[in-house]
């Protein structure tokens, strides 16, 4: 049976205010992520810093837009923050996550860092050492793909119980329920990520595609209806992001911008974030305040 509060007497109100102005901490009670007016958007347990231990987050995507690159650089930057980090991943390899994981966090180019005829192996040599340098949290990888929740629920608290606070599911389309199928299996998914975050007072962070309408429609931009999977999807998330497709666009070989859309937020307002990736080196951030007019569709 949970627990019961009586917000109207001293005992109850005395603990209130005690915790009110307790001061947060990153990696105990919020992850920081790269972008300013997605930490200041994001309060209550977040304190205007950060998305708070026990949300869940949906960040949604098309394919090739950049949604798992963004997710790196969120655990990226979290794990640089004090934040322990376990990244399950569907599609990539172990190796290809550390790859861009070390472009990212180093600011150094990751096409020396790939196998074939442009790799480098000083440049690699330096990538690494670089990371080495650092003192951050732990960034957990899969060794394997796994596609049954259950199994990745397992995972998640083995993690857990070696200190990881902040999961990234990549992506929760692509996993299944034994025994269940259609829109049915993604709500399954959906509810199974965000009890673990809420029965264990940590993050997740789960990617999704859009449906098939909203992800050929580059006319509008898309809304957290358009998710894959229905309004389960929208519904257990307490922040919804959505990379805006119908606004994206490439500045020549050097990198591309577009805007990110906060469309549902339980903790505080909704919005777009003005944001820029780096072909280069993968780092993705939030435009300054005199490039904004720059982007596609201005300040709107």
């Amino acid at each position: 049976m949970s627990d019961t509060f009586d917000v109207n007497r001293k005992p109850y109100l005395d603990l209130l205010l005690a915790d009110q102005q307790r001061v947060l901490r990153p990696g105990f009670d919020y992850a920081p992520t790269p972008f300013p007016s997605w930490n200041s958007r994001s309060r209550d347990d977040g304190g205007g810093s950060g998305i708070a231990m026990g949300w869940h987050i949906v960040l949604a995507g098309n394919p090739g837009f950049g949604k798992s690159v963004l997710a790196i650089n969120l655990a990226a930057h979290a794990a640089a923050n004090g934040v322990a980090v376990g990244y399950v991943s569907l599609e990539m390899s172990h190796k290809q996550l550390a790859v861009r994981h070390l472009a990212i966090r180093t600011g150094l180019a990751i096409s020396p860092m790939e196998r074939g005829t442009s790799y480098n192996h000083v440049h690699m040599t330096e990538a690494t050492q670089g990371l080495l340098g650092h003192s951050d949290e732990p960034f957990a990888v899969c060794d394997e793909p796994f596609h049954d929740i259950h199994d990745v629920v397992s995972l998640m608290a083995d993690w857990k119980a070696h200190g990881v606070t902040m999961f990234i599911v990549d992506y929760m389309q692509l996993m299944g329920s034994p025994g269940v199928s259609g829109p049915e299996e993604v709500a399954h998914v959906s509810r199974a990520i965000r009890g673990f975050a809420k029965a264990n007072k940590v993050i997740t962070v789960g990617l999704s595609q859009f449906n098939r309408e909203t992800s050929k429609n580059y006319e509008g931009s898309p809304a957290i209806q358009g998710l894959h999977g229905g309004m389960s999807m929208e519904a257990d998330a307490d922040q919804v992001l959505m990379l805006d497709h119908s606004q994206y666009q490439r500045v020549d070989d050097v990198g591309a911008m577009t805007w990110l859309r906060l469309g549902k937020n339980r903790h505080g307002p909704t919005g777009k974030i003005p944001i820029w990736l780096s072909y280069k080196n993968l780092q993705i951030r939030q435009a300054l305040a005199d490039e904004v007019s720059d982007w596609p569709g201005g300040d709107e």
